[in-house]
């Protein structure tokens, strides 16, 4: 029943839903877990048919599961064959605390074969003794001690990713066969440099290939390509133009690909964006590799309009696939010096890759050795003019032979597939160190890379 009407410490008056038991006074009675008093659950996830929730203001520690099937239904109880509520059976609901010295906060629940909760000092795995999970043999384990954020984690196949308490790390959490055991591994081991700041939001695009973005405190956001079957850990940093505040990421499935979408505050305005296709764009499609970027097609003006959102920015514009000169917003519009079908603008940024220092197979012993890079070989795919450069020197790489005399005067922008090779001048380091980059709107697909030491 429902407390209607409150008289004193032992009158109420209340409202009947259910048949009674019986009418006169006992010490056995059941109040709702939840309510404006007690909180409400902040977590939930479904595994076997049941809605798991957690996490209350009254009890942090305590999950509650739905009757099997009845994702509404928490009644601990089932009716017999008088009409009373009274039979604990295997589709009962469920409520379990988690009891441990050192648990104070359930923070995330995470479903994949076994549901994992994720609490300020460790990682709990909830289970059974055998078969379905029962209120007669639920079991929950601690498996790890770290302690997460409170950010929701990923799962990638039959691992779950989430950050650790405090921010700055990234752990992976999956079955250990060898062990039999739940462990825990540090993926963001090689890339601390990029954890200066607290991770706040994560987000898993799958589609083409495994990328988990991440939002840090300070709105810049990075990524990290995780491919299992290839052993590839990349991490990578994203700049977004514009003096840009990424405020909140999700991934959205597509049909052909995942995309992530962002709230960025530019200034006073926020802004919905979407990231571009990840895949290679080909050349009869629209490039975009501009940020907070309005394509336009077919219109055929000197004058481009619709660009009131970025009003009084530079920006960086392509033309019908080849580099415009800079263009700046006034009164939504600009101009161009010639006239185009397709015209895409926005925020510019600099693409570039840094590689790790060399080691010379013959000097693995003594890395302080001196080291000359002689050349560089690059081997690409449908891309753009680009730059090389080591320590002491660069060269500018500009596809069919055409090698500009500024950036600015690249006329000619036909994308390019094959091999390179970018000869570098200058002295003995020992720290030779290859930079690739790309300062336009324009594609740079990096295949590999090959370095050749003197």
């Amino acid at each position: 029943g429902t407390i209607w009407e409150y008289y004193n410490a032992t009158k109420v008056k209340i409202n009947i839903a259910q048949k009674i038991h019986k009418t006169s006074a006992t010490l056995q009675w059941r109040l709702g877990a939840w309510s404006k008093a007690t909180g409400y659950p902040s977590c939930g996830a479904f595994i076997e048919d049941r809605l798991f929730a957690a996490s209350s203001h009254l009890e942090p520690r305590t999950l509650w599961a739905s009757q099997t099937g009845k994702h509404h239904n928490f009644s601990p109880t089932n009716k017999n064959n008088q009409g009373l509520d009274d039979r604990i059976e295997a589709d009962c609901a469920i409520t379990v605390t988690l009891s441990d010295e050192r648990v104070q906060k359930i923070l995330w629940l995470q479903a994949g074969s076994n549901l994992i909760a994720g609490t300020t000092s460790g990682e709990f795995v909830i289970g059974s003794n055998g078969g379905a999970i029962t209120p007669l043999n639920i079991v929950a384990r601690r498996e790890t001690t770290r302690g997460v954020a409170n950010c929701l984690p990923e799962r990638l196949d039959n691992s779950l990713i989430y950050v650790v308490r405090g921010g700055r790390q990234l752990y992976e959490m999956g079955w250990n066969a060898g062990s039999n055991a739940w462990q825990s591994s540090d993926l963001s081991l090689l890339a601390s440099h990029l954890f200066d700041e607290k991770i706040q939001e994560i987000a898993m695009q799958y589609i083409p290939w495994p990328l988990l973005w991440m939002r840090r405190a300070d709105g810049k956001l990075i990524a990290v390509t995780l491919m299992r079957e290839r052993n590839i850990n990349a991490w990578h940093r994203h700049s977004i133009g514009g003096n840009a505040f990424v405020e909140n990421i999700i991934t959205v499935r597509g049909e052909d690909e995942d995309t992530l979408w962002m709230v960025v505050k530019r200034g006073s305005k926020r802004f919905i964006e979407r990231m571009a296709n990840i895949m290679p764009t080909q050349t009869d499609k629209v490039m975009h590799y501009v940020d907070c970027g309005y394509s336009i097609i077919g219109n055929l003006r000197n004058i481009q309009s619709g660009f009131e959102h970025l009003e009084g920015n530079k920006l960086q514009v392509l033309a019908d696939g080849h580099l415009h000169e800079d263009r700046q917003v006034i009164g939504g519009e600009f101009s161009l010096t010639r006239k185009a079908k397709l015209i895409t603008a926005g925020f510019g940024f600099h693409s570039y890759i840094e590689c790790a220092h060399a080691l010379v197979k013959a000097y693995y012993d003594d890395v302080t050795r001196q080291k000359n890079i002689k050349s560089v070989t690059l081997n690409l795919w449908n891309s753009a003019a680009v730059t090389v450069e080591n320590n002491d020197s660069q060269q500018w790489i500009a596809m069919q032979n055409k090698m500009p005399s500024s950036l600015g005067k690249i006329s000619d922008s036909s994308l390019y597939s094959g091999f390179v090779n970018a000869k570098l001048e200058g002295g003995w380091n020992k720290e030779a160190q290859i930079k690739i980059s790309q300062l336009t709107p324009l594609p740079l697909n990096l295949l590999a890379i090959h370095i050749q030491f003197n």
